[in-house]
């Protein structure tokens, strides 16, 4: 069998040589073709599902090897990965593996292990905005490293500005998801999901969308239809890239055509429904207030016309007073020339102009 090359790329990267060498190795993990040496003291804390495998299977106890026929060895690498280093990689495109699982909710019967449940104690936090079918998780109370930028590794391809297709990333924490929910490691799915997220957030294209169709049926097949996050993340990256989704022919017409993906098709159309019911209540307020508010800036103009009009009226009365104001006094007595003048009013009344020479102080008649 062909031997795996593991990144020790963790906090811990002495547990992960232990997984490249498979040194005090204690058990074995068959895998389509692939043995992996691990150690069950690494593994069966962290999964109960491989606990058991190696406790109660009487195979797997007596011979020491797990054989795993349901899902592809780089999947089953990248758990590994996880389980002895915290964090796991995702290779070049032509790296990646097409193998394929059992879906979801179509179990073979001759599984190497029962499908678990999810976890009981996952708590979630909030809602989608638009669909209350699908939990957010949090993280496990332990301590977990976050996902790294680096944990993507990224080639020299140059067809996506993001490196690596976003199809190919997406389906391979598709997968390490699937693989999680099935063993029993709430941590590594969370760690998957995180991942996913993190591919999500950069995509900036229509050409990162071009395969989104390969996603949702390996989504479809790694998930159950009713409160899975995974999948309701990606009903939220439908309602995202919903116009552009929409103006590609292959995703819509295998919508229609592949039968796995039907369940999906129907929560999808209902929740654009949804979307798009929001979406017009949510226009129509705005319009309303938009209405209002152009009804408001009406009336001031209106009262600012106004107001301008009285202002120009005062003006022009005032610039024909002053032009009508005579040159010399006309008091009897003063006969000189008007400088200065003064100005006095008693109270709310009107304004006087007087003649400003001192002993003169005479109304001026204009």
């Amino acid at each position: 069998m062909d031997t795996p090359h593991f990144h020790a790329s963790g906090g811990n990267c002495g547990i992960g040589s232990l997984l490249e060498s498979g040194k005090y190795s204690d058990l074995v993990i068959n895998c389509k073709g692939r043995s992996f040496k691990v150690h069950r003291a690494i593994l069966c804390p962290q999964s109960e599902v491989i606990t058991k495998e190696c406790d109660i299977n009487m195979r797997e106890k007596n011979t020491g090897v797990i054989h795993h026929e349901e899902y592809d060895p780089d999947t089953m690498e990248r758990m590994l990965s996880f389980a002895y280093t915290g964090r796991y990689v995702v290779e070049c495109p032509d790296q990646l593996s097409t193998g394929d699982a059992p879906a979801k909710d179509e179990p073979e019967e001759d599984a190497a292990t029962p499908e678990p449940e999810a976890p009981n104690d996952e708590p979630v936090q909030d809602e989608l905005e638009e669909d209350d079918a699908f939990p957010e998780p949090e993280a496990p109370n332990d301590d977990l490293p976050a996902p790294r930028a680096d944990d993507d590794e990224t080639c020299s391809t140059t067809e996506s500005p993001y490196g690596l297709f976003a199809t190919e990333k997406w389906v391979a924490h598709a997968r390490v998801y699937g693989l999680a929910d099935y063993y029993d490691m709430p941590h590594l799915r969370f760690y998957a999901l995180e991942r996913f997220k993190n591919v999500t957030e950069n995509v900036d294209n229509s050409d990162d969308l071009e395969d989104f169709i390969d996603v949702v049926e390996e989504v479809c097949k790694r998930t159950v239809r009713e409160h899975d996050p995974l999948r309701g993340l990606v009903h939220e990256i439908v309602l995202i890239h919903a116009p552009i989704l929409a103006c590609n022919g292959s995703f819509i017409t295998a919508l229609g055509e592949r039968e796995k993906l039907q369940d999906f098709a129907a929560d999808m159309f209902g929740n654009l429904g949804r979307h798009m019911i929001a979406k017009t209540a949510e226009s129509d307020a705005r319009t309303d207030t938009l209405r209002a508010r152009a009804k408001d800036l009406e009336v001031a103009l209106d009262a600012a016309e106004e107001s301008h009009n009285d202002t120009e009226g005062v003006m022009d009365r005032l610039v024909r007073s002053l032009k009508a104001l005579p040159e010399y006094c006309r008091s009897t007595g003063c006969d000189r020339v008007m400088d200065p003048f003064e100005f006095e009013r008693h109270g709310q009344g009107d304004w006087l102009l007087r003649c400003g020479r001192k002993g003169c102080k005479c109304k001026l008649n204009f």
